[in-house]
């Protein structure tokens, strides 16, 4: 039989020192990584080359491979890697490497387990880390998902998903340290790192101090910032100096009662033969330790013991050291050898076919989560052909297909249809309401307990009904806004990103309500990713939104330079054109007072406002309640200022053709709008030649270097400021019109030059 090579996922090196010679001499080959970053820092972490012997692989994929930070995003080179070389990978529950390989990797998955606290389990731990699609994933790939636990308990308190993949793989302590212990010191041993970065070990510290606080003591572990103003605090030590001190201090004193955790230091402790002194309840009991004289039920019974063994007490040492080794029977290679051997026979077993190429076809989904129209609408046709595209041009295996709305009309919406006749297949879905009953019995009967935490709002989702297991026949699906559909977080059992476009509501307060505002949030932290198209929208979902930065996927805007060939030129350029809609971040208000001022100043040229819903400003038309009162205010204005009244004309919401026939014979494009992630109409006047007036915020000073093309700014927020830019765009707009770039030049921008660009985002996201 061939030898199968493992992918072991860890950089701990008591772990290291006894797993891998274990598997080596099972017949496996084992390769580790390389590199760790600064979290995982700490005394336990280290690397190794020594096991790279084992390997059979090509030099030049080793030594890649060795460059690799695997706690990082693995990046795809690596992962078609991954797949070509290794059969299985043993992983720990943290957010790299855990992520790819439990949606990239092809072979074998063992998530190794060492214990939580005792009302954690690892599916919840696996919700909040990467949303509860997760879990629908690990069902998928079940048949070679294990949970390896290190201890007999930890399943116990696993749901069904988990728990019957279960394998007993007691852990082991690597190296030899006999008992070597000779005291002569006062100072008792406590191990505390990360101190000042963890909440966990920030607790357990202070409680230390507290308790034992003073009976001399040293408090050892690693520290990612340096613990500067106690002295006891020992931080990162060579090992010559951390034997040191197991050897000669007084005694260690282990805090945990945890009944599924078990840190490697106590363990340690009883191989040097130094005295330890333990609370009750936790995972030493299970293994030996209810009678053992170290065991201490109360704080008061510790530290008694504790004095005693800093002053000295041989009696009660020899006691403790004689009794105590009984805690290590279980960690013995001994012991481990039958369990690691049946759990690696099934492991082998369940390992497909060697050929783990991506010969089955991947089904994407572009889902509009609403019936919008205008920007959002336009992104995601173009998001859409972006992908077919690219699966042609790179002879990928993906079907791509676009989900919208039950209520959009497709006679309004002729562009969605014209995606069928390209290739994209449409799917309709019904938004519909589930409460916390539902969501509850969900779980149990996928076999994922009753604990779906991810989900919040309390307890409310929205589902995309579709007739095809609500979107549960696609491997992946890109949602192109983060807003739902109705008033509650959507909720899709298969992995997928957002798109957020902006986050105006942290610019412009009650643009939209406080729950929409939150529905949007829990939307993009339930996600695998959330796809930003400017760096200022990169830095908002940080600050803001508070998302990882390993979540946030900055893509292209999604552009498109519409022939304007067929439209004829005008010489007669006697207005400016307002491409607006009826929310409040469009700045209305302070833009019409600085209008009037600018036609009471002697302004010549009109004003023609489009957009979608614009007509409101001069009728009746129904509007959402959340605007109603803005809109009659903006009204009003309009109907009250006789310059207004006489000189801006709107136009609605125009067809694409007529308005860029009136785009291209404008004297420009006047965007005084704020806080969004861009203006798209100024590109669409830059394709037309025509120069654009904007405010000035980061986003639109992005898109300006993204288009490659002059805006002319004006403060959003100074009256005086807007009329003297409009004045300035009257008199300068053919000066400034000679300013803008080819046509071929600004095509640059265009959303089939840049499609290349989204669609390897895309490819390496969904795993096509």
């Amino acid at each position: 039989m061939d030898k199968k090579r493992i992918l072991w996922l860890f950089n701990h090196t008591s772990l290291r020192k006894f797993e891998l010679p274990l598997l080596i001499e099972m017949g496996y080959e084992v390769y580790c990584p390389k590199k760790f970053g600064f979290a995982y820092g700490d005394r336990s972490a280290s690397v190794s080359y020594e096991y790279d012997e084992s390997l059979s692989i090509p030099k030049d994929i080793l030594d890649k491979l060795n460059e690799v930070d695997f706690y990082k995003k693995i990046d795809a080179e690596v992962v078609e890697i991954l797949n070509k070389y290794f059969d299985m990978a043993f992983c720990a529950l943290t957010r790299e490497p855990f992520r790819t390989i439990i949606y990239k990797f092809k072979g074998a998955i063992i998530l190794h387990a060492f214990g939580l606290e005792e009302k954690e389990s690892y599916a919840s731990v696996l919700q909040f880390l990467y949303g509860h699609q997760v879990l629908s994933q690990i069902k998928k790939i079940s048949n070679r998902f294990w949970f390896s636990q290190t201890y007999e308990n930890l399943a116990e308190n696993e749901p069904e998903i988990i728990s019957r993949r279960a394998l007993y793989m007691p852990l082991g302590l690597g190296g030899d340290r006999s008992e070597s212990w000779t005291g002569g010191e006062k100072e008792i041993f406590f191990v505390g790192p990360k101190i000042k970065t963890d909440v966990y070990y920030r607790n357990v510290y202070n409680d230390f101090c507290e308790n034992f606080g003073d009976i001399p003591h040293y408090i050892g572990g690693g520290q990612l910032i340096e613990v500067d103003d106690d002295n006891t605090v020992l931080g990162f030590q060579p090992r010559d100096k951390f034997e040191y001190n197991m050897k000669h201090l007084a005694a260690m004193y282990y805090h945990s009662r945890e009944p599924r955790h078990l840190h490697y230091h106590p363990l340690e402790a009883v191989e040097y033969g130094m005295p330890l002194i333990f609370m009750s309840g936790g995972m030493l009991d299970r293994l030996g330790g209810e009678s053992l004289p170290g065991r201490c039920k109360t704080i008061k019974e510790a530290r008694r013991k504790l004095i005693k063994l800093s002053r000295g007490d041989k009696r009660l040492a020899n006691r403790i050291i004689k009794s105590q080794r009984v805690l290590l029977d279980t960690f013995q290679k001994e012991y481990a050898i039958p369990y690691w051997k049946e759990a690696m026979e099934k492991i082998t077993a369940s390992l497909p076919n060697k050929d783990r190429g991506k010969s089955s076809v991947r089904r994407v989904a572009v889902i509009l989560p609403d019936a919008y129209k205008g920007g959002v609408l336009d992104y995601s046709l173009r998001f859409c052909r972006s992908i077919k595209n690219g699966v042609e041009e790179n002879n990928d295996k993906c079907e791509v297909t676009f989900v919208y709305p039950d209520n959009v009309i497709l006679d309004d919406n002729f562009e969605i249809e014209s995606l069928y006749k390209e290739g994209i297949e449409l799917r309709r879905f019904k938004a519909e309401y589930r409460d916390t009953e539902w969501i509850k019995k969900y779980y149990i009967t996928q076999g994922f307990g009753d604990d779906p935490r991810c989900v919040t709002l309390n307890g409310e989702v929205c589902i995309l009904k579709d007739g095809m297991n609500d979107m549960g026949d696609f491997d992946y699906a890109f949602i192109m806004s983060d807003q739902s559909p109705i008033a509650a977080p959507i909720f899709l059992n298969i992995p997928h990103a957002f798109v957020a476009h902006d986050y105006i509501q942290h610019y412009v307060p009650g643009v939209i309500s406080d729950k929409s505002d939150f529905i949007k949030m829990v939307n993009q932290r339930c996600a695998d990713y959330v796809l930003v198209t400017s760096e200022p929208s990169k830095r908002d979902a940080a600050t803001y939104a508070g998302l990882r930065e390993d979540m946030v996927v900055l893509t292209p805007y999604m552009l498109e330079s519409f022939s304007c060939d067929n439209i004829p030129d005008s010489s007669e350029k006697d207005y400016f054109v307002w491409s607006t809609n009826i929310s409040k971040h469009k700045n209305h208000i302070t833009a019409l007072k600085a209008l009037s001022k600018y036609y009471a100043d002697g302004g010549k040229l009109d004003c023609y406002i489009t957009g979608v819903n614009t007509e409101c400003f001069e009728s009746d038309t129904d509007v959402p309640d959340i605007v109603a009162d803005y809109v009659k205010r903006v009204r009003s204005i309009i109907e009250e200022d006789e310059n207004l009244k006489n000189r801006i004309v709107i136009k609605g919401n125009m067809p694409k053709d007529k308005y860029f026939c009136l785009l291209k014979k404008a004297s420009f494009i006047f965007h005084p709008g704020y806080g969004d992630n861009g203006n798209a109409s100024i590109y669409d006047a830059a394709v037309m030649g025509v120069p654009g007036l904007s405010s000035d915020y980061p986003a639109m000073r992005y898109f300006s270097d993204f288009i490659e093309a002059p805006i002319h700014y004006m403060n959003p927020f100074d009256v005086m400021d807007i009329s003297r830019a409009l004045e300035d765009m009257e008199y300068n707009c053919q000066n400034y019109k000679k300013e803008m770039p080819s046509l071929d030049d600004i095509k640059k921008a265009d959303y089939h030059s840049k499609g290349q660009l989204l669609y390897s985002i895309v490819k390496e996201i969904a795993d096509i």
